[in-house]
């Protein structure tokens, strides 16, 4: 969604943009942008890790080899992820200004994720970072080092701010992650547990063999619902009151967030945890809190706080949505132009 943004706002502004990137076999948001010249790789994933990293190889040298015809361009590579590294080590051969986007490092087996951060810190002329706590994390050169936190579409701020939350007889709690342990899924369910006067809404990104068979590992309480992927989230946003985030910061930090600015954007006050990128988002006691998962009472606390007063939540959603406006496409899309045009 990111790249997508950032294309459209290129293009929009009259730069060629050339893209390469794998073929979907479902779609993405990354096709059929008007004025893109695409150039596709095949690829198919495999349980197999071996299979998968001969392919990741491979894919690399195609790379490589394709970019060399822009060897006499005036071009600029810029690099979604620390991922294609071919086009890392193409872009320094041939002196071509190399921009690296970096989202998140949580990229196994570990040896493989040093090697692309060493390879970024050598071959990137700016890194672009999402977050400040993923910055300091990876530090390159500070000369080279610019912070650029992701955004909203325009379209998806336009449909939040035209809905305005409120408290009703039935207040509603919603999460939106993956199916793993470490996302807080299970104190999800404690919550719901001892907050039986709320209704809890977790909406899992996981397969529905996935989902029924660790939904039949424990007697869900009548308030909690359980949902399985989903295309069009505005739905939930829209129906709820407040939004977690229950991540184990020992296990998996956040480096953004999006989720939790979505929900802002929609007004709805957010709980996050107290380290990473998705605590830069939260003003603590203003538009929500930053709470680690270990303190799960203070949590439980918070949320009646938050869901017993009108007053105090009407100021609350106020000041999440008002944060919100600072994460724009348009905002976004003017830091990342200065990156492009201010290089020594």
């Amino acid at each position: 969604m990111v790249l997508s943004l950032l294309i459209k706002g290129l293009v929009a502004h009259g730069h060629e943009v050339v893209l390469f990137t794998s073929e979907s076999q479902h779609g993405s948001m990354l096709d059929d942008i008007s004025g893109v010249d695409y150039h596709y790789f095949k690829y198919k994933w495999t349980p197999n890790r071996v299979v998968v990293l001969l392919k990741y190889i491979k894919i690399q040298f195609l790379l490589f080899f394709k970019l060399l015809v822009y060897r006499n361009d005036n071009a600029i590579l810029y690099i979604n992820t620390i991922m294609p590294f071919g086009a890392l080590i193409l872009g320094k051969l041939i002196g071509k200004r190399v921009i690296v986007h970096l989202h998140e490092t949580s990229i196994k087996p570990k040896i493989l994720m040093k090697f692309l951060i060493f390879i970024t810190s050598r071959f990137a002329d700016t890194t672009i970072y999402v977050s400040n706590y993923l910055m300091s994390m990876h530090p390159t050169s500070p000369s080279k080092m610019h912070m650029v936190s992701n955004c909203l579409s325009d379209q998806f701020t336009k449909k939040a701010f035209a809905s305005t939350p409120r408290l009703n007889s039935t207040y509603k709690i919603l999460m939106i992650c993956s199916l793993k342990i470490y996302k807080g899924v299970n104190e999800f369910i404690k919550l719901s547990e001892h907050l039986s006067e709320y209704d809890f809404h977790l909406v899992l990104n996981a397969s529905e063999g996935q989902i029924a068979d660790w939904s039949n590992s424990f007697a869900a309480p009548k308030n909690l619902h359980i949902h399985g992927p989903q295309v069009d989230l505005h739905p939930f946003y829209s129906m709820s009151n407040l939004l977690l985030n229950l991540s184990h910061p020992d296990a998996w930090v956040e480096t953004f967030g999006l989720t939790a600015l979505e929900g802002m954007a929609y007004g709805l006050p957010v709980i996050v945890p107290d380290c990473g990128g998705i605590a830069e988002l939260v003003d603590h006691g203003i538009n929500g809190f930053k709470i680690n998962i270990s303190e799960l009472d203070l949590i439980k606390k918070k949320i009646q706080y938050l869901l017993s007063d009108e007053k105090v939540y009407a100021n609350f959603s106020c000041q999440a949505r008002e944060k919100s406006k600072l994460y724009c496409q348009e905002n976004q899309y003017k830091a990342i132009e200065h990156i492009l045009h201010n290089w020594d």
